[in-house]
């Protein structure tokens, strides 16, 4: 089968996705426009500063037409939200064709395996943003809603997002802060769960007519690292730029690292304290920080 490993990298390798926010944003805006051209997505990922997707089903030019309205919009509202400017990504986006099924397969490895390649995961259905684990669960990472018992605020807050999905509108940042502040930590985690799996686009169809079942998809994905050298150098441990998030939300709020306005005296504490507490190398904080150019 012909596919297309689509992915993009944060300018100079910088963070995306530190926050919730971003991943939400990006993850519906991503499931309303692939509707829209037609794609059939059958390997997913979000991580720290890059992304992935294994398309089929449409040509490369629906591809081109379709990455770039994604990094562009994007782009559009997450500068808007940090109050920065210029390009957020490497260029819009790289694409590499798979012409067999045997290189699709190892693309699909490659694209869900990049957690736990990251240690950020054991297995790839343990990462949230490859939505492996939501073929088989509503909730595989929060408890179960009870709308009939769950607080009027979540309960708004479903409703709001019901009706964005039924209009074929993503979340913005706006919506998505304004749906997740006043709700408790399991709220937060239930909300999560429940947009993921309402803009839900993996095509687990194709993924178990690939390998003839979704036992055998798992059991090849956890087998099989897979490999690719367009990203090769992000397919490496993640777990620093976990740690300095979790460190930075106690010194700075992220949206001043995203906003990239540090002054050079909080630049230079930061890089010392990131170091000292974290252990990260010096690479991984000029990403973090968006030192890098």
């Amino acid at each position: 089968m012909k596919s297309f490993h689509v992915f993009a990298k944060g300018r100079s390798g910088w963070g995306i996705f530190y926050q919730r926010e971003d991943c939400l944003v990006y993850l519906t805006l991503f499931s309303v426009l692939a509707r829209r051209f037609g794609l059939s997505v059958i390997a997913f990922n979000l991580m720290f500063n890059h992304t992935h997707a294994l398309v089929t089903g449409v040509d490369k030019e629906t591809i081109v037409a379709f990455q770039s309205r994604l990094a562009c919009i994007f782009a559009i509202q997450y500068n808007k939200h940090y109050r920065r400017s210029g390009p957020l990504f490497h260029h819009s986006f790289g694409c590499s064709c798979k012409t067999s099924t045997k290189s699709t397969m190892g693309s699909v490895a490659y694209v869900f395996n990049n957690p736990v390649a990251g240690r950020l995961c054991r297995t790839a259905k343990d990462g949230r943003w490859s939505l492996l684990a939501y073929r088989d669960s509503p909730c595989p990472f929060s408890g179960k809603i009870r709308r009939d018992r769950c607080r009027k605020i979540l309960r708004r807050a479903l409703q709001t997002v019901d009706m964005l999905h039924r209009h074929g509108k993503p979340l913005n940042y706006s919506v998505v802060q304004r749906l997740f502040e006043p709700l408790e930590p399991e709220e937060k985690e239930q909300l999560t769960d429940y947009i993921i799996n309402k803009y839900n686009f993996l095509d687990y169809a194709e993924l178990e007519r690939l390998y003839g079942n979704f036992g055998k998809v798992l059991t090849a994905i956890d087998a099989n690292a897979g490999s690719e050298y367009d990203l090769e150098d992000e397919y490496g441990d993640h777990t620093c730029y976990r740690k300095m998030i979790a460190f930075a939300k106690k010194r700075i709020r992220l949206e001043r690292i995203c906003s990239e306005n540090l002054t050079a005296a909080e630049i230079q504490w930061l890089v010392n304290d990131l170091h000292a507490q974290t252990g990260a190398k010096q690479s991984n904080i000029a990403k973090f920080l968006h030192l890098e150019r």
